[in-house]
């Protein structure tokens, strides 16, 4: 893994990151298990769901921490 990007979750499937000094929307392609985790804590949190992902050289991100 090259690089690591945090994502503010809004819901399953979108969220917020800041890039290169500018905010940017992000369509979130999570795999069930992870998609199903991120339901819960947004009921529970009321939104408050932080993503890091790490990329490797090609450019595919894989989950790392939820927070």
């Amino acid at each position: 893994m090259t690089s690591t990007m945090d994502v503010l979750v809004l819901a399953e499937d979108y969220g917020l990151c800041f890039l290169d000094g500018a905010i940017h929307e992000v369509r979130l392609n999570l795999e069930e298990p992870v998609a199903r985790r991120i339901r819960s804590l947004l009921k529970a949190r009321d939104g408050s769901v932080l993503i890091e992902f790490a990329f490797d050289k090609s450019g595919k991100g894989r989950v790392v921490t939820v927070r």
